[in-house]
Formats: structure tokens, C-alpha cells, sequence
């Protein structure tokens, strides 16, 4: 019902009821002089000269006349036809289903003074929409006395307001409450005394990939279907909302502990990560949810709530996506901790608190310095030494990523210039390169302006990528690492292994470097199911023509198993950490002592030529690494060589050469 702060006196007024000759009329109903006795249709004509509907009731509420304006609106039903001469005002109210306290307390505070008028709302028939009026009411000391009523039907005003402060609140795609409307809730739980309640945050994973695959009609179709969902499927009572792109919330009164809280979130999840049927298309997504639950008396604000939910939902991604995080004061500290992180490194590239040093990429074969990746050190003047785990992430999460990158690859160059001019420089310089610096326009150009800055040619740079930004399939992803190819600088994926790329999408790709990840070579030498796994990727690596190069190297027993599956390159500490750049050229100068690796048995040198695919010398064995399932629908294990033994190898390598679609030995 929509309930105004009831008035005290009547007065004519226009279709919004707010004339300015309110407060005179209104004075005049209720001289204090005494006046002739007349028929009430001559007081209720005035009424009909400013448009206005109006009755005058008697002193026991019961409808004594009616002037022409509220005749004719009885025609249209609700309260104008209800009222008519004879019926008790209390008995129309009973009728109609008005809520009768605000209604009784307009006609018995009646008095001279002008007051706001009242708007109630009166139901329609069955399913039928309702009525809202805007009623004003004063005592009358003339023509019989009693009480004069007016009535205005604002319903199609009050349907465009409602529609206006509905759309100013919710969402237009989803029709979800939004943002602000969220925070108003929240805000009213935390200042209330509804007890605890649970806040969910939901986050649809790898929606930018749907929104790039399908296109933007598909994706605001997911986004409906999503938010439908959440609607059917959350427990009542219950406010959802859109938080914004592709995240979701729900608040409602909380279980009485974290682990009935967290059960009602992957009821959830389950129901949102069924598959979707989207135009015709039948879409499989995850999704990742935080919880927060409310405390009794806390004094915190709704923004940090929602923060607070917020940050458990990137707890959840962070451990492998499509799940459920719990907030906790673990999660507050790590909050905070990414704040100060934040703050600080809006300052830090200008004020010199980085710098680079330089891991060594070492032949595997003779101890001969190859190549040097460039490691980014940070050293707050505030926070210490910060780990580049902690801030990459926080930089990246912002625009702080571009200056910060833009400032390691030019002081990689330059510091590569400076080797040269000494006469003792690595043949190649490597630089990490955000996947959000690859999506801005302008990228290859810069790193062309770096290459002519420090006089440099394009081979001499390597930019290495992670398989995360392989997943962004994106056109301008794309173009800029064709760009980079056609430049000629070397472009590599970091840390192989860890994402969800196909080896069908690297084939793709302009690169000419794979690092294999050291969750893999930390397990070379010792478990036969990732010894199995490293010569699968090796071999298929090869067979496209790439360099590969080990990440992680910190026994003699990796080295040899890996030279002997062929790997030929690798860094690690093994060979030495990230130094400063005055100690490489004294390690360009003596090679890194190793042990021979052993020769003979099953296994025989690979080829280190990228032009020659590094796989095993005998013919036989190369045509078993490239075989492919026999028919499509059926897919079957590669033979392999002795040497791949082990079920998660010889899986493995079946699933990798189906997606490589390599010719098979008939072919």
C-alpha cells in the first residue's frame, strides 16, 4: 500500500494534489463565521471547477452528496463507484480491502490546517491491477457541516514513479535489485535487529571466454538464465542481486553456524554450475562463490561486507575456481594486506623501489650460459621486501600493471645494452609479460620503441606469457602476438602445464618456446607418472619445432633425466637464483660445472636443433609419437617407446595427439 503522512485539512487541488491555493481553501471550509444552511452540491461545485472529485460525509461517515467530477469517475470502478450517497465510509473500506488505520486517522484528525494529502492503494478485481488515489479531507462548518473528501485517481502517475525508482534500483537486463539497492539492504540488516544473515558473492568463471566465443547476445542470455537461477534457487526470504558484469549476490537471514552456511552455498553452486541451454546452445560454466556472514552489533559498514564477501569469492578462484570460500580473519589480514600492497605501488615505480635481477638459462649439455630471465624485486620503503607472488597480483588486478611492465621490459633493454657495451652479454634477454599488457592497444609498438631505444635487434628479446592469457581468445590478443612474431622477437609460454590450453590452440599460436612448468621436473627423477608426463609434452613440443626450456632444475637427477627425455635447457637453482646484473658476465665467462649425463641403455641423445624435431632417432619410435586415433568418435592410446611407460603417460599422450591432429604414419 502506499501510506503518506496522513493530512489534517482538505484543499482543492490539481491532478498532483498540490495546488497552492491549498492553505486558503482550506481556511475557508472552516470559517469561523456563521454561514446560511444550503444544499452540499454547492460547496462540492467548486470542487468540479478545479477538476477535483469530492464527497461530503456526515458526521457518522456516510456519504451525503457527490459532486459531477466523482460521478463520472465511478464509472471505472474502485473507490469512486464504491462510494455512493448512503454508503458508510466504513463499510467501503471493509469492501475494497483498504487498509483502514491511515484512512481513519485522515478523517478524525480533520482540522483548518493544510496538510500533505494520503495515497492508498485499492485492490482491483481478481487479477486485475489496483487503483492508487490521492485523498485530502476537512472538517466543513457550512452547508450541514460534516466532512468534505477529495480524491484523485494518480494511478497511472504512480505506476511511471514506481517503474522510474524500479529501474533507478535494479538491474535492466536481469531485473535484479542492484548495486546501491544491495548496499541498502545490507546497510538495514547491519543497523537492525534481524539477527545474523549470509551474504553470498557469485562470480560466473571464464565469462569473458563465452562472451568472446558466442558473442553478446549469448552472454546477456547466460547472465539471464544465471539470475533466474538465483531467484529459483535461493531459500526465502531472500534479496539478489546483480553486483555487476558477471557477479551475482544473495543475502539472507543466516544458519546459526559457518557450516550450515556453507552447505546452503554449494546447494547453490550446484544448481547454478547444470548446464545451460542458451539459444540453442548448451553452455557448461562454473562458478565461484564467496560467504560472509554477518556480526551482531559490529559496526562495520555494508561496503565492507560486501568487500569482505567479495574477497572469499576470489579465495575460491584462487584455488582452482567452481567452488566455495568461507570469509574468515585469515581472509580480513590477506584483504588488508592486498590494500597496503595497493597503495604502495601507486608510488613505487616512481620513486625507484624496483629493480631487476637475472636468472641464468643454462645448456643442460655443457654448462654455457644461454639466456637470462629478468626477475622483478621490490624493496617498500613501508612494507620491506614484498614477494612478486603478493604484488603481480595486486598490480595486475589494476592499471598499476602497465606503468610496471612498460618499466621492466625498457630496463631489461637497457641493461642488455650495457652487457653489450662491455663485450660480455647473454645472447638473450627474456621478459614476463602480463596478459592485461597484451590486450592494450599500442603494446608491440612499444616494445619496438624499447628495441630501437637501446639499440637491440628483435631476437635478442624474449617475452614470455602464461597459459592464462593463451585462454583469452580475444582478436586483440591475438593481433598483438602476431605483431610481436612479425617483429621477430621470440615469444615462449611460462610455466607449461599449469593452465587449461589445448597443445591444438598452441599450435596456433607464433610461439617458438615452451617452459615446462617445475611442479612437472621437481618429479622427473623420481615419479614415473610425471617422468611419463614430461616425455609426453617433450615429444609432441618437439614435433612442432619449439625450444623447451625446464623451469625449476635443483638436483643433478632432474638434469640428467631431462637431457635424457630431451630437454637440453633449463634454470633453476641448480645452476644459481636471481643475481644481480654485475655477477653475469663473470657466469658468461665460466660455464656452471655439471656431471655428464649417463649414455647408452634405452635412451640416446636428442637434437637441440628446433629445426629438427627432438624425438627419439629411430624412425619407428617417431611414427609411434605421432600417430592419432584411428577414426573420429574413438580415441585410443599412441603406441609409445619403452622408455613413456606408466597408465597417466600413455593417457596423456593419446589425449595430446588427438588434439594436435597430427597425421599418422600412413598419412
Amino acid at each position: 500500500m502506499v501510506v503518506g503522512r496522513p493530512p489534517t485539512t482538505v484543499a482543492p487541488a490539481g491532478v498532483d494534489g498540490d495546488s497552492d491555493s491549498s492553505a486558503d481553501f482550506g481556511a475557508d471550509l472552516a470559517a469561523d463565521s456563521p454561514q446560511p444552511a444550503g444544499a452540499p452540491e454547492q460547496l462540492l461545485a467548486d470542487f468540479d471547477a478545479l477538476g477535483v472529485a469530492a464527497v461530503q460525509l456526515d458526521a457518522h461517515w456516510v456519504v451525503q452528496a457527490a459532486n459531477r467530477t466523482w460521478q463520472r469517475g465511478a464509472g471505472g470502478g474502485g473507490l469512486f463507484a464504491a462510494m455512493a450517497t448512503g454508503r458508510d465510509l466504513r463499510g467501503v473500506i471493509a469492501e475494497l480491502g483498504i487498509a483502514s488505520e491511515q484512512l481513519t486517522d485522515l478523517i478524525t484528525s480533520v482540522g483548518p490546517h493544510t496538510a500533505e494529502p494520503l495515497d492508498i492503494w485499492v485492490p482491483g478485481p481478481g487479477d486485475a491491477p489496483g487503483w492508487t488515489y490521492r485523498l485530502r479531507a476537512g472538517a466543513v462548518s457550512r452547508f450541514g457541516g460534516g466532512i468534505v473528501l477529495t480524491c484523485v485517481d494518480v494511478t497511472t502517475n504512480w505506476r511511471a514513479e514506481q517503474r522510474l525508482r524500479h529501474e533507478s534500483t535494479h538491474d535492466r537486463l536481469t531485473g535484479l535489485a542492484d548495486r546501491d539497492l544491495l548496499l541498502a539492504e545490507i546497510s538495514a540488516v547491519l543497523s537492525g535487529s534481524g539477527g545474523r544473515h549470509l551474504l553470498l558473492y557469485v562470480d560466473i568463471d571464464g565469462f569473458k571466454q563465452v562472451n568472446d566465443a558466442h558473442g553478446q547476445a549469448v552472454a546477456d542470455a547466460l547472465l539471464f538464465e544465471v539470475a533466474r537461477r538465483l531467484v529459483d534457487g535461493s531459500e526465502r526470504p531472500a534479496v539478489v542481486a546483480r553486483a555487476g558484469g558477471d557477479e551475482f549476490a544473495v543475502l539472507y537471514p543466516a544458519p546459526g553456524h559457518a557450516r550450515a552456511a556453507l552447505d546452503r552455498a554449494r546447494r547453490l553452486h550446484d544448481v547454478l554450475t547444470a548446464p545451460y541451454d542458451v539459444g540453442g546452445r548448451r553452455l557448461v560454466t562454473t562458478v565461484s562463490i564467496g560467504c560472509r556472514i554477518t556480526r551482531l552489533r559490529s559496526g562495520e559498514s555494508a561496503e565492507s561486507v560486501l568487500g569482505d564477501a567479495d574477497e572469499a569469492m576470489h579465495q575460491a578462484k584462487q584455488a582452482g575456481r567452481n567452488g566455495v570460500a568461507l570469509y574468515s580473519a585469515e581472509l580480513h589480514e590477506r584483504a588488508v594486506r592486498r590494500s597496503e600492497i595497493e597503495w604502495a605501488l601507486g608510488t613505487a615505480v616512481g620513486t625507484n623501489e624496483f629493480r631487476l635481477v637475472y636468472q641464468p638459462q643454462v645448456s643442460l649439455d655443457t654448462g654455457r650460459l644461454l639466456a637470462v630471465e629478468a626477475l622483478l624485486r621490490w624493496t617498500s620503503p613501508r612494507l620491506g621486501e614484498v614477494s612478486p607472488l603478493e604484488f603481480v597480483p595486486v598490480a595486475e588486478s589494476s592499471s598499476l600493471i602497465l606503468p610496471l611492465g612498460a618499466w621492466v621490459l625498457n630496463e631489461a633493454c637497457r641493461q642488455l645494452s650495457v652487457w653489450r657495451s662491455t663485450g660480455t652479454a647473454p645472447p638473450v634477454v627474456t621478459v614476463n609479460v602480463s596478459p592485461v599488457q597484451l590486450r592494450v592497444a599500442g603494446f608491440a609498438e612499444s616494445v619496438t620503441a624499447a628495441l630501437d631505444t637501446y639499440g637491440l635487434e628483435a631476437p635478442a628479446l624474449c617475452l614470455e606469457i602464461t597459459e592464462t592469457a593463451l585462454m583469452d581468445s580475444s582478436e586483440a590478443v591475438a593481433d598483438t602476438l602476431q605483431a610481436l612474431h612479425e617483429l621477430g622477437v621470440y615469444l615462449a609460454i611460462d610455466d607449461f602445464g599449469t593452465g587449461h590450453s589445448s597443445l591444438a590452440q598452441l599450435r596456433q599460436l607464433p610461439v617458438e618456446l615452451l617452459k615446462i612448468d617445475q611442479s612437472f621436473v621437481a618429479g622427473v627423477d623420481s615419479d614415473k607418472e610425471t617422468a611419463g608426463i614430461v616425455t609426453a609434452v617433450l615429444s609432441l613440443a618437439h614435433v612442432l619445432g619449439m625450444y623447451v626450456v625446464a623451469e625449476g632444475v635443483e638436483t643433478e637427477g632432474q638434469s640428467r633425466e631431462l637431457i635424457l627425455r630431451g630437454c637440453h635447457v633449463g634454470q633453476g637453482l641448480r645452476f644459481a637464483g636471481g643475481v644481480p646484473p654485475r655477477q653475469i658476465p663473470g657466469l658468461l665467462a665460466s660455464p656452471f660445472p655439471l656431471t655428464p649425463a649417463r649414455r647408452g641403455g634405452s635412451f640416446r641423445r636428442w637434437s637441440a636443433d628446433p629445426g629438427q624435431p627432438m624425438v627419439r632417432a629411430d624412425a619407428r619410435s617417431k611414427r609411434q609419437i605421432q600417430r592419432r586415433p584411428a577414426h573420429a568418435g574413438r580415441v585410443r592410446a599412441a603406441a609409445v617407446p619403452r622408455w613413456a611407460t606408466g597408465r597417466g603417460c600413455r593417457t596423456m599422450l593419446a589425449e595430446l595427439t588427438y588434439q594436435l591432429g597430427l597425421p599418422d604414419e600412413d598419412g
